[in-house]
């Protein structure tokens, strides 16, 4: 039998405008949870005008195997965007820059514990730069907001890392 104009499959207008509220609800919730998540989160940023770029990456990545981690290989960002200035119509921003990355497979186990969606803090990484004219490295990392015991750990190792860089350094 045809559907009565007006009519969907489950039950006519009523029941087609309770599924969009429902669904304009579920939107508004997840966007909401996603604006909070971010806005908790924060980038810490660090520079060694002092040193050059290669003592810099040395101290990272013996900072990082002194935690008992294991850095993988890095990204040569800074090449990505070198090659792909010319279609941008810009400079490249940064002179070298690369995205040193690390996991710790206890904190990712605590992390994902909490909350499957915490996959997006994995994995960790150091970002580290040179900005096109600049004579001294930078260093950049993601830091999310301590509000799980998970997270907690993420901002502590970074932060340990961090003093073993400084160690690390002439």
């Amino acid at each position: 039998m045809p559907s009565e104009p007006g009519r969907g499959r489950g039950g006519g207008r009523f029941a087609d405008l309770a599924r969009l509220a429902v669904l304009a609800a579920l939107a508004a919730l997840l966007s909401t949870r996603a604006v909070a998540a971010s806005s908790a989160d924060d980038l810490a940023y660090r520079e060694f005008p002092q040193y050059d770029y290669a003592s810099v990456r040395s101290a990272v990545l013996d900072a990082i195997e002194g935690e008992g981690l294991v850095p993988s290989p890095p990204l040569d960002f800074a090449e990505m965007l070198a090659r792909t200035a010319p279609a941008i119509g810009q400079p490249p921003p940064l002179q070298r820059g690369e995205i040193l990355q690390f996991c710790s497979a206890k904190l990712a186990f605590i992390l994902l514990g909490e909350d499957p969606a915490q996959l997006a803090l994995c994995p960790l990484a150091f970002n580290l730069g040179q900005a096109a004219g600049q004579p001294h490295p930078f260093l950049s990392w993601r830091l999310p907001a301590a509000t799980t015991p998970g997270r907690a750990q993420v901002r502590a190792l970074y932060q340990r890392l961090l003093s073993r860089v400084i160690e690390e350094l002439p």
